[in-house]
């Protein structure tokens, strides 16, 4: 037999430490639950006595020995360790609850992690608890699936309902599909403050494939579900392509999870709606046909297809194809799938360069993309292309690597391979790393913060490279350090998808305590007549957004109707312009204590 399958049971001082070490979790776990204030602070420790602590690690500790004792009789060995694996991963997730700073999460979850790699390792195959049928697998990831739709669509569309969400990257697709549906083309005028086409901006088609949904359901909250299904739906390709590549039922778990969990993903839901986060599905379809092992028309279909479809996404999108293209080309052995990977590198960067030339010509010249303004810390002027650009990192590579590194990006960095433990640099083919060029040069290379951050879009396509560099390596390994790997994964990536949105649970708060003053907005916002022109506070605009002319507010706007916030710092100010207003030409339409006031032209 197979060493690594003998059976292995834990030894007499192995069992103590471990059950003194989950004792002191399970009673640490208590001081802090009791005092939320303690995560921050230690002046409050003195109202948990030493006494208690004492208490309650001695009961605990005692309590887990018979427990071990009355395993033992029914035959059930190595309970420490569950009990240590429990009680660390329950304190980890504890934290998790309480904190979105990266260092401290990246530093509890490796302390979890480490737990978890000694007892995998130790135990190996013979701890049944990293053992998994495939129809456990198909269960939890049934349950992990419909949890975590529940779990983030209460929250994404409370946000809506909260007016948490703001005219970018929201109100502006409100308008943008209500002129699509009445009209077919995706103009808006609270982008630019005039009637424009979106597309001037960004060009996306892909945004007629959800038009049907719009139309069958017009609402707002219409937006936020479908995109949230379609980024869950990820999870589709992944199982297929683990299940193509025949890994273990564990590694199958840990890559399913590790996208649903993945903190970039998890995290960017919360700006709201945009485009680029279809691709995180739709890149991932692109490289399940890839992986397929038969060479056919299916796979040949399945390749067009959905480099077609991501090139749809947004302008930029052929920059992932072009990377995957040649990932294909360099990484695989098969003559067809280099000429397959070429063909697409090829296309994408022609695709790439007559969009651009067509946005020069009749984009939008404020557009951030169009004009490079995005790279601006790499440009000399104003006036450097992308070949200008090219050339400045060249003349000077320690400027560009000072750029890489800087702290925000260094916090970015942990987010994307934290989850997944680093395991796309375990690679031995220096191909595989083409897979993230995007991730620098889309994210990491340019100043522009929102890019390198996981709580918006910018890092959906890069991060599914990233998920599919580990994938890979995770494929390659077999026995315990894969079984090990797996687990670990799933467990780094479930502490850090909970640490990453912790502080949106208090949108329950809110609702539970506002939602009669949100009603009563709510209520005001509708009487505004549909035709009516409105300048509205950015909060509000999205609630409103369904009409052909409405623009966000800036001093001296004279629309039909005048929507401003009086909530926070803005309350004075705004009132004081409110007053204004009235002196002229406008009289009250409505208003709500602490909330909006609305004001109406008298003479529209």
């Amino acid at each position: 037999m197979d060493k690594s399958k003998q059976r292995r049971n834990l030894s007499i001082t192995e069992t103590i430490i471990m059950r003194f070490i989950a004792a002191i979790l399970f009673s640490s776990l208590f001081v802090l639950m009791e005092d939320k204030q303690r995560f921050i602070s230690i002046q409050t420790l003195n109202n948990f006595s030493d006494y208690r602590f004492l208490l309650c690690y001695i009961i605990i500790f005692f309590g887990i020995t018979l427990l071990v004792i009355l395993a033992d009789y029914l035959n059930i060995k190595n309970i420490d360790a569950f009990f240590l694996m429990m009680g660390s991963f329950i304190y980890g997730t504890g934290i998790a609850l309480n904190t979105t700073d990266i260092y401290y999460i990246a530093t509890t979850g490796l302390f979890v992690v480490l737990v978890f790699w000694y007892i995998a390792t130790r135990l190996g195959y013979t701890y049944k608890y990293f053992r998994l049928s495939d129809k456990k697998l198909k269960l939890i990831l049934a349950v992990f699936v419909l949890i975590n739709f529940f779990y983030l669509v209460t929250l994404l569309l409370l946000r809506v309902y909260l007016f948490k969400c703001p005219t970018f990257d929201f109100g502006i697709f409100v308008q943008m599909f209500h002129y699509m549906k009445n009209g077919g083309i995706p103009y808006t005028t609270c982008e630019r403050d005039k009637l424009l086409s979106h597309f001037t901006i960004h060009f996306s088609p892909i945004y007629y494939f959800i038009l049907p949904f719009y139309m069958l359901f017009t609402s707002p909250y219409t937006l936020i579900v479908v995109q949230l299904i379609a980024v869950l739906s990820g999870i589709l390709p992944v199982y297929l392509m683990c299940r193509n590549k025949k890994v273990s039922n564990i590694a199958t778990l840990a890559m399913c999870l590790a996208y649903l969990l993945y903190p970039t993903l998890r995290g960017g839901l919360f700006f709201d709606f945009h485009e680029n986060k279809f691709l995180a599905p739709l890149v991932l379809w692109l490289l399940y046909f890839f992986e397929l092992e038969k060479f056919g028309k299916k796979k040949l279909a399945g390749i067009a297809v959905f480099t077609l479809l991501i090139l749809m996404v947004k302008e930029d999108a052929p920059i992932y194809t072009a990377c995957i293209g040649l990932f294909q080309l360099f990484y695989k052995s098969d003559k067809r799938e280099k000429i397959a990977g070429f063909s697409i590198a090829v296309f994408s960067v022609i695709y790439f360069f007559v969009v651009f030339h067509f946005m020069g010509i009749y984009g939008d010249a404020g557009s951030a993309i169009t004009s490079f303004g995005r790279y601006e810390n790499l440009m000399v002027s104003d006036y450097d292309g992308v070949l200008k650009l090219v050339l400045n990192m060249l003349k000077n590579p320690a400027y560009v690597i000072k750029q890489l590194l800087t702290a925000e990006k260094l916090e970015f960095i942990l987010w994307m391979f934290l989850p997944v433990l680093f395991l796309p640099f375990r690679t031995r083919k220096i191909s595989s790393l083409i897979l993230l060029v995007p991730l620098v040069v889309l994210n990491l290379l340019s100043n522009y913060g929102y890019q390198h951050s996981i709580y918006y879009q910018y890092a959906y396509a890069s991060g599914v490279l990233v998920l599919y560099g580990a994938f890979l390596e995770l494929s390659k390994m077999k026995g315990i350090r894969g079984r090990a790997f797996s687990v670990c994964i799933i467990v780094m990536s479930f502490l850090m998808s909970i640490s990453c949105i912790s502080d949106r649970s208090v949108y329950y708060n809110d609702y539970v305590n506002y939602h009669e003053k949100i009603d009563e907005v709510r209520e005001l916002l509708e009487k505004i007549p549909e035709e009516a022109s409105v300048s509205s506070s950015t909060f509000y605009l999205p609630v409103i957004a369904q009409r052909d002319e409405i623009y966000r507010y800036k001093d001296g706007d004279e629309m039909d109707y005048i929507v401003l916030t009086l909530s926070g710092s803005e309350k004075d100010t705004n009132l004081r312009k409110a007053e204004e207003y009235m002196e002229k030409n406008y009289q009250l339409f409505g208003k709500i204590e602490d909330r909006v006031i609305v004001l109406e032209k008298i003479n529209k």
